[in-house]
């Protein structure tokens, strides 16, 4: 089967190139073409003027299984993932059971062998149960894994985080950190103009800025190699550049959440908006957007956390957490890229090379001979976000309406992707 995608603008950081209005030809799965003069009649012709640029790969994601298979499961998280642009994500540990053993791991990569739709790379905790008290055996999970993190709780013990980032150097592993020092309390929203509007309790951002400070001199101290997960905060940026030019092997990443979202975005802040760390100020969002652009902060990761309706019900009570896989780009284009903050290519690099070289991803650029793994954005339709809109389980997603541009294909190895509405039909070639 040929398929001829024509009118393309290809943006791939990974061979740093742009190319306007050129053809890809596409034969069984693989980029046969790139010309602006292919004669060959295909099967199927894509004719649209189209954005294409590689398939994005998600550095943070929740899918829930085993145990909160109501929330997401493998199936419906690498749907999810699709409809995004994802061909790679992660499976982070915070399951039940908690992934901090080799059994445990198997049986998740038994689980995504069978029901994975996407590539899917299994995550450990850094600390058994995720307990903070004592470390999994990081020798023997090493293989069997892309990292290891105890997202969703920051490391509270000095000497527990030192032994981690002493065994992470010894083992050359990544170590992806969630920063929250809980001395400072446990809040609800940002402190400040948005709890006190609300009457509730605030999460500070010193909370974030003091443990990114302990983990900057303790990489410092022990040569790990570290990761910051979803930085929200102005001085937090600041101490990792400052972290960077210390020549560290530091790295981080920053959700579209809050790049594109502060606490003033939403008139009526309600549980799907709830979120940690949370919707910080308006000045923390705009210098983040700044630190991705000038590369202190490397990747942009969605947190894809899915919850179920009656988890979101209440603001005091609901879960932290919004989904993400399946509005990053759209979102992106629409609140930072048509308005002039971010550029196309900074953007498509932070979801594709800057996550392959943190996670020690082989490149897989859009070039002649290769799988064809990319995605097509047509910039003249519509992505309408509604409840009907989420291949997700979940539809935790503070945004409802119509965006400009939509995610119209996907291509992955031997298939493609087509979005039509509400469906997704996949083809094998």
């Amino acid at each position: 089967m040929k398929i001829l995608i024509k009118n393309a603008h290809i943006i791939d950081p990974f061979l740093k190139i742009e190319i306007d209005k050129t053809s890809i030809l596409v034969e069984n799965g693989k980029i046969l073409k790139i010309s602006n003069t292919i004669d060959e009649t295909p099967d199927y012709t894509i004719e649209e003027d189209n954005l294409v640029f590689p398939a994005f790969i998600d550095m943070h994601t929740h899918l829930r299984e085993p145990g909160f298979e109501y929330k997401e499961d493998i199936e419906s998280g690498t749907l999810a993932g699709i409809h995004g642009g994802f061909t790679t994500i992660t499976a982070f540990p915070n399951t039940n059971p908690i992934l901090d053993s080799v059994d445990k791991i198997q049986l998740v990569k038994e689980r995504i062998e069978k029901k994975a739709k996407i590539r899917v790379l299994p995550i450990a905790s850094i600390t058994k149960n995720q307990e903070g008290k004592e470390l999994v055996d990081f020798k023997l999970l090493k293989d069997h894994v892309y990292g290891f993190t105890d997202d969703g709780k920051g490391i509270q013990d000095f000497n527990i985080a030192r032994k981690a980032m002493i065994e992470a150097k010894k083992y050359n592993i990544l170590l992806m950190l969630h920063e929250e020092d809980e001395r400072f309390g446990k809040g609800v929203v940002n402190y400040g103009y948005l709890s006190k509007k609300l009457g509730l309790e605030g999460i500070k951002s010193e909370a974030e800025e003091s443990m990114i400070a302990r983990d900057i001199v303790l990489a410092k101290e022990t040569g790990a190699r570290i990761h910051f997960c979803h930085i929200s905060t102005k001085l937090g940026a600041k101490l990792i550049k400052i972290g960077k030019e210390e020549g560290l092997n530091i790295t981080a990443e920053v959700t579209p959440h809050h790049l594109c979202f502060d606490e003033t975005t939403f008139e009526d802040f309600v549980p799907n908006m709830k979120m940690s760390p949370p919707l910080r100020t308006r000045e923390d969002r705009l210098f983040l957007i700044d630190a991705f652009k000038n590369g202190i902060i490397d990747c942009i990761a969605t947190d894809h956390a899915p919850h179920a309706d009656h988890e979101k019900k209440d603001i005091k009570t609901a879960s932290f957490g919004i989904t993400g896989l399946e509005t990053a780009f759209v979102i992106i284009y629409n609140y930072l890229v048509k308005k002039g903050y971010l550029n196309l290519y900074d953007t498509i690099k932070g979801l594709t090379v800057n996550p392959a070289k943190t996670l020690g991803l082989e490149p897989n650029p859009i070039k002649e001979g290769n799988f064809a793994n990319f995605v097509i954005f047509n910039k003249k339709e519509k992505t309408l976000i509604n409840d009907e809109f989420f291949f997700s389980r979940s539809k935790n997603f503070p945004l409802r309406g119509e965006l400009e541009g939509k995610i119209t294909y996907l291509f992955y190895n031997k298939k493609f992707f087509k979005f039509i509405n509400n469906t997704i039909e996949e083809v094998e070639f």
